[in-house]
């Protein structure tokens, strides 16, 4: 009975280390890094206007803004500078949140809010938002 036991244990662990491969997400310690970077750096600050402007709050996360509504957030400096220093911060964590029942990286969504935003300053930076 023992050993029944041993295997179904490993069995599961297995299971589980494999469902968490497949279905990766954000942790709470990558959670609590985006948060101390969105505080920082006068991000918070940016994007805090661009919610007072555009009526749209970039973070916490939540479904990117579209038609209309998405050209009148993306044409808000504030929103775009906001979301610029977010994506570029060179420690953002490369991990995924869900949005709309999809897995996408935080940089993706970031960059999904106004596609059409130059967000590359540097080759670093760059290379992290393909990822």
């Amino acid at each position: 009975m023992p050993l029944a036991r041993l295997l179904y244990l490993l069995l599961l662990i297995a299971m589980t280390a494999a469902g968490i491969l497949a279905f990766s997400s954000c942790n709470t310690k990558q959670f609590d890094k985006i948060d101390k970077i969105f505080k920082s750096r006068f991000i918070e600050t940016n994007l805090g206007i661009c919610n007072v402007l555009s009526s749209y709050q970039v973070y916490p996360f939540q479904h990117p803004p579209t038609g209309q509504f998405q050209k009148h957030v993306c044409k808000q400096l504030f929103c775009q500078i906001g979301i610029k220093q977010f994506v570029t911060t060179p420690d953002i964590p490369i991990c995924e949140i869900n949005m709309k029942g999809e897995n996408i990286t935080v940089q993706r969504h970031l960059q999904s809010i106004c596609p059409d935003l130059d967000l590359t300053t540097t080759k670093k930076a760059r290379k992290r938002q393909l990822r």
